[in-house]
């Protein structure tokens, strides 16, 4: 009786199951007709919105090559897949609406040319209040944003380009978004722009020839990886952004900075790279940031500067080849361990008197710089540094000031000796010294 009990029951489920309505396939063509087509691929439908309002949730349609011109509401959860970015191009009927309005979850649009939103706030796909959907292999050009994601979260934006919009993509209050292998160029203002969106994941994104390369604005929680800013006003601006990881990154040829910090704190940046901007780290009312392995090269102005910026710490740095300061540091105090500083007019430049917080500047090379160490600082701490190849090593730049020899002083200004090849090695203030 039980095992007859069992069998009626996996029957049901069996019945049930079968009875559920599976996905089916869906046909628009420019060659269609929403009054005789059925949708099938012999027969398709002509507009995009005329297929979805008929087809079921889980429905694949198939946009075939074409220019289709239409405002599309997407209220169910359909696959929206084109013939490629640059053969089915939908086109804005009205640029006051969204190209694609999606307010459904589930929702996946790919292989699709978008364009034409050009009104302010008007996206080429406009996500909604919508989760989980995906947004893939598309092009978006000539809108005012791109995608734009208001209120969702979970969403999926890969392998896109955009090009000659106001933003290319554009996360607002939405969490947990993973945007990956997109690129976006010539926009108007952002290529990429996180503002308040939590623990968004951007990897291996491209953002060139813009104002901002990416910018991201009170938020939390965010991995930026892989990513590369090239041409831009500025390549990755952080505002009121926390506790981020921020790896693997590369900043070049930006006509300001490379990386650009201001009232963030606690991020975490490794294997960064900057090279060739105005400025390669510009780091203002910052504090509890880990900069490590990063790379700050050939800027026309500085590697880092730091401003009213306070317990940062900066580890295995290279700050190579800058056209005035490696590290300019004002007002602020600050953690510099095992940095290598070469080839910058001034490798250390540090300033503002009265702060009894002080910098430990430890275990750094300093190499081939015009001046090494300029600091008018009283309160800082140098500890065995290696200087190489000198030419000015620490240079006093307060002429009142009486200069202070030996290990036991407290003042942070230091005269070297220059051309110490008669000893390998000479201490001036705990300062370790060795020529080449």
């Amino acid at each position: 009786m039980a095992g007859s009990g069992k069998i009626v029951l996996l029957l049901a489920f069996a019945l049930a199951f079968a009875s559920m309505p599976s996905a089916a396939d869906y046909y628009v063509s420019t060659t269609g007709n929403d009054t005789t087509g059925d949708g099938s691929s012999g027969n398709p439908w002509a507009t995009i919105q005329f297929a979805i309002n008929r087809v079921s949730a889980g429905d694949t349609i198939h946009i075939a090559v074409g220019n289709y011109t239409e405002n599309i509401e997407a209220n169910k959860s359909v696959n929206l897949l084109g013939a490629g970015a640059n053969n089915t191009t939908i086109s804005a009927q009205l640029a006051t609406r969204h190209v694609i309005n999606v307010f459904s979850n589930s929702t996946n649009i790919s292989n699709l040319g978008i364009t034409g939103a050009r009104n302010y706030a008007k996206a080429g796909v406009y996500l909604n209040y919508s989760e989980r959907c995906t947004i893939r292999n598309n092009t978006f050009y000539t809108n005012d944003y791109g995608v734009h994601a208001y209120y969702s979260n979970n969403n999926t934006i890969a392998n896109n380009t955009a090009y000659s919009n106001g933003k290319g993509y554009y996360i607002q209050r939405s969490h947990s978004n993973n945007l990956t292998g997109n690129k976006a160029e010539f926009s108007d203002n952002d290529n990429f722009f996180i503002y308040q969106s939590n623990y968004s994941n951007l990897s291996s994104n491209t953002g060139n020839s813009s104002s901002y390369g990416f910018r991201s604005t009170s938020t939390q929680g965010s991995v930026f990886v892989g990513n590369i800013a090239k041409n831009n006003t500025n390549g990755y601006v952080f505002l009121s952004s926390n506790s981020s990881n921020i790896t693997n990154n590369a900043a070049e040829n930006n006509t300001q900075t490379g990386f650009s910090f201001s009232s963030s704190n606690s991020n975490n940046l490794e294997n960064n790279f900057a090279d060739r901007n105005l400025w390669g780290a510009d780091i203002v009312s910052s504090s509890g940031n880990m900069w490590n392995n990063n790379s700050f090269r050939n800027n026309t102005v500085l590697g880092i500067s730091i401003t009213s910026s306070n317990r940062n710490a900066f580890t295995n740095n290279t700050i190579d080849l800058n056209a005035q300061h490696g590290i300019y540091m004002k007002t602020s105090a600050n953690n510099f361990t095992g940095n290598t500083l070469s080839r910058n007019a001034v490798g250390f430049f540090a300033e503002g008197l009265g702060n009894e917080t002080p910098s430990n500047i430890s275990s750094n090379t300093f190499s081939s710089n015009f001046n090494s160490v300029m600091d008018n600082n009283f309160f800082n701490n140098y500890s065995s540094n290696q200087f190489k190849s000198v030419n000015n090593n620490v240079f006093d730049p307060s002429p009142n000031r009486s200069l202070q020899y030996g290990s036991s002083t407290n003042f942070s200004v230091y005269v070297l000796m220059v051309n110490q090849s008669s000893s390998p090695s000479v201490t001036v203030n705990n300062i370790s010294t060795s020529p080449e």
